[in-house]
């Protein structure tokens, strides 16, 4: 039998199954037409054809499509028919297999979840189709540390199960427990991810949730960053995520995008509401029954009242009323959301009116349950939500046999059982976890976001300005100094070259000339000193009267020299330096015609200019 025959034996009575033959079945292609695109597939076979030899397109066909290889025959044709099944497009050719993808059929688009209602935040759900379900998750976490591994735990049918986690936030112990489980895992029948619960939690039997369901994309985001696993199932719009804490579900995705304040009132609330669906209508049960006493007198005649004309004890009553609230509440879920409002009204207004009327109940007990069942409501997680109603008949219960007795004993033992619960080897109830529930960590707590801006920017600018100030002053007092130096040296130079000069030319010059041309060349530049004692020099000696003249210029340019290139001066004093002594030279060489005039002129034209030169040197480098 060939391939051809093998394939039609084994999708016999498959009417959507289409099989299509090119060049009288020398190739031959097939598909369900309900699992894909139909125009995208006539795109990809008229693509290899249009404009090409019949040749030349199979052989552009065949190096483009996956051709499917096996041990055997048989194992081959499972895989090629598996990716039939999922929607490929599979073709025949000399006797081999191929096939490629070409698009997916129609399929639910991304609307908001019809289970979970929120108000602020992202209003997207996951669908029934796992590729959108972890693109939506790829949007929210753009990182390779997102891990995605398949498992089939399909028995007979293949189902794939996807196992997601953050790589460098992952719990590993939570991680390497759930890979165990999974793999283990081989079930005969799976439709839905919820299903999959009753095979992985720890305690099945228990009847609060240890995996938490969600259809929204953003809260499985923020459990995978909480180093938390999620599992996506194939034709499930649910997610499931572990390990779970029992205060996840009273709390909502939403709260964590509304203000701090309202965020911790709302999540408050919904413990006390909590508190009051499971302990309200088993109060009410326990007061009438046994602790009259307890009872103010005037409430304690109001109820008494209202339960003259009833026929039944408190416990048969509120579990009347518990039993006619649950047929309302289901109704209303599953009749089309136009009729489910209007039973809503009619079960609230007509049938509570007609059973107090007909004194089945009283007024006081109606109030009492309807408080417990709204109270239901706020629990977010509708998985929790059915447990506490489940719970709320066996409190009941307990405190029409024992009273507040029985109040007790159901609220010790639902501590301890969920004390004692575990949620992949994880402990269930965590008092760590107070604190973020109620978003009094550090991490949600509100940071006063201006003040914490404003005082940022006043670290970061009294840091920058603390560089800065460093940098600016250094350079600043560098170029200041020089600058300053530069122009007080000449000015210095040249009036103090003037007057000493003119006052005393006796005693000057060769004290002067040394003197000044050490703290001058200390201030200035080596390069500056260099040239302005050279420029001063040549001038006093082509003017030059004595040979004294010449040797005190020599031995102060040297000396002023050798200090101004130790402590590094600038081009200031140079020019000063050069102007001065020029001016100073001059001006004493005309005054003395003498040697002996010369020689004191020189002496208190250097002391004269070097006291000028420092004072005014040093006052423009401090500015």
């Amino acid at each position: 039998m060939d391939v051809v025959q093998q394939i039609r034996q084994l999708f016999v009575h498959c009417d959507d199954f289409k099989i299509e033959a090119y060049n009288g079945g020398d190739i031959m292609f097939f598909y369900f037409d309900c699992l894909l695109d139909k125009v995208q597939f006539h795109e990809v076979i008229t693509s290899f054809f249009a404009n090409a030899p019949y040749e030349e397109g199979v052989q552009r066909l065949l190096t483009t499509w996956k051709e499917i290889q096996g041990t055997t025959d048989q194992q081959a044709l499972k895989t090629w028919s598996d990716a039939v099944l999922n929607g490929e497009i599979g073709a025949v050719h000399a006797g081999k297999l191929y096939t490629t993808a070409a698009g997916i059929g129609a399929n639910r688009s991304v609307d908001y979840s019809q289970r979970e209602s929120i108000i602020t935040g992202p209003h997207d759900s996951f669908i029934e189709q796992w590729t959108a379900n972890i693109a939506l998750l790829r949007r929210r976490l753009r990182t390779t540390d997102l891990k995605v591994q398949n498992y089939n735990i399909g028995k007979h049918i293949p189902c794939n199960t996807y196992l997601l986690y953050l790589d460098s936030a992952v719990d590993k112990e939570a991680l390497q427990e759930a890979d165990k489980r999974l793999s283990a895992l081989f079930i005969e029948k799976q439709l839905d991810g919820n299903a999959l619960t009753k095979y992985l939690e720890d305690q099945p039997y228990s009847i609060f949730p240890q995996w938490y369901s969600t259809e929204l994309p953003d809260t499985v985001a923020h459990h995978l960053l909480l180093g938390k696993v999620a599992l996506i199932t194939e034709n499930s719009p649910t997610a499931l995520v572990a390990p779970a804490k029992f205060s996840e579900f009273l709390s909502s995705s939403g709260d964590e995008y509304d203000r701090w304040h309202f965020g911790v009132f709302i999540r408050v609330l919904r413990v006390l509401a909590f508190s009051l669906t499971l302990l309200f209508s088993a109060f009410y049960v326990a007061v009438t029954t046994f602790h009259y006493q307890f009872i103010p007198v005037t409430l304690l005649q109001t109820i008494v009242k209202s339960r003259y004309r009833v026929p039944f004890d408190p416990i048969f009553e509120a579990l009347l009323m518990e039993s006619i609230i649950e047929l309302l509440r289901e109704a209303g879920i599953r009749l089309p959301a136009k009729i489910g409002s209007t039973i809503g009204i009619f079960g609230g207004l007509v049938i509570g009116q007609a059973i107090v009327a007909a004194g089945l109940a009283g007024n006081v007990l109606i109030v009492t349950v309807a408080t417990a069942a709204l109270a239901s409501f706020i629990v977010p997680n509708y998985t929790m939500e059915t447990s506490l109603r489940m719970l709320r008949f066996v409190n009941i219960i307990l405190a029409g046999l024992f009273g507040y007795f029985g109040i007790m004993l159901f609220t010790i033992v639902l501590i301890v059982h969920l004390c004692q619960l575990r949620t992949l080897s994880k402990e269930y109830i965590v008092l760590d976890h107070i604190g973020p529930y109620l978003m009094l960590n550090k991490k949600n707590r509100p940071k006063r976001g201006y003040k914490a801006a404003q005082q940022n920017s006043v670290q970061a600018g009294s840091q920058s300005g603390t560089l800065g100030g460093t940098l600016g002053g250094t350079l600043g007092g560098t170029l200041g100094g020089t600058q300053s130096g530069t122009q007080s040296g000449a000015q210095g130079g040249t009036q103090g070259g003037t007057q000493g000069g003119t006052q005393s030319g006796t005693q000057g010059g060769t004290q002067s000339g040394t003197q000044g041309g050490t703290q001058g060349g200390t201030q200035g530049s080596a390069q500056g000193n260099a040239q302005g004692n050279a420029q001063g020099n040549a001038q006093g000696s082509a003017q030059g009267s004595a040979q004294s003249n010449a040797q005190d210029s020599a031995q102060g340019s040297a000396q002023g020299s050798a200090q101004g290139s130790t402590q590094g001066g600038t081009q200031g004093g140079t020019q000063g330096g050069s102007q001065g002594g020029s001016q100073g030279s001059a001006q004493s060489n005309a005054q003395s015609r003498s040697l002996a005039n010369s020689q004191s002129g020189s002496q208190a034209g250097s002391i004269a200019s070097s006291h000028s030169s420092s004072q005014t040197g040093s006052t423009g480098g401090a500015n």
